[in-house]
């Protein structure tokens, strides 16, 4: 039975509110969609015991409305995103953030999928490798923003061509 549970789906993932996560967020499916009112926060230090919504939405709040690119407090020593889309009608499109608060932290988008990677979010990585590759039918695009301190690695083989009309910012 294992694997059949680790054969690819045909599955959709849409994430429209908030993901926080002390240490990975792992998505893999044949059409990802991250909305525009979504945040996923990975590699957060906060050993808070949440007991209520109204705990999760302060800590939250806190920790969009920090500065992840200067480091603070918040940043765990380890932490990643991983976003991976494969559909033969999917890919990944990222509207909302991805925040990455990790001392030794990774964002990796993968695409394998017709509709490649799009970007009109904010991709924020603070310290660590932050790596965009579609090799599915689509695009590279890159609307939003893409900001990473560490090596950072975009490429495209895809038939839709890499396009940046955002920002994509690299501090080493």
């Amino acid at each position: 039975y294992e694997s059949i549970l680790s054969a690819p789906g045909t599955g959709a993932v849409k994430i429209d509110g908030q993901v926080l996560a002390r240490d990975f967020v792992k998505i893999s499916a044949a059409d990802v969609n991250i909305g525009n009112n979504a945040t996923i926060l990975a590699g957060v230090n906060d050993t808070t015991k949440i007991l209520s919504n109204r705990q999760a939405e302060d800590l939250f709040s806190k920790l969009v409305n920090s500065d992840v690119s200067t480091g603070n407090s918040f940043a765990n020593n380890n932490g990643s995103i991983v976003i991976t889309s494969y559909g033969k009608d999917g890919g990944t499109n990222i509207a909302g953030q991805l925040r990455n608060y990790a001392k030794n932290g990774n964002i990796e988008i993968k695409n394998t999928g017709s509709k490649g990677i799009d970007i009109s979010g904010n991709v924020i990585n603070t310290n660590g490798t932050l790596l965009a590759d579609n090799s599915g039918a689509g695009g590279l695009l890159v609307s939003g923003n893409v900001t990473n301190t560490g090596d950072l690695t975009m490429t495209n083989s895809g038939n839709g061509g890499l396009l940046v009309s955002g920002n994509v910012t690299n501090n080493n």
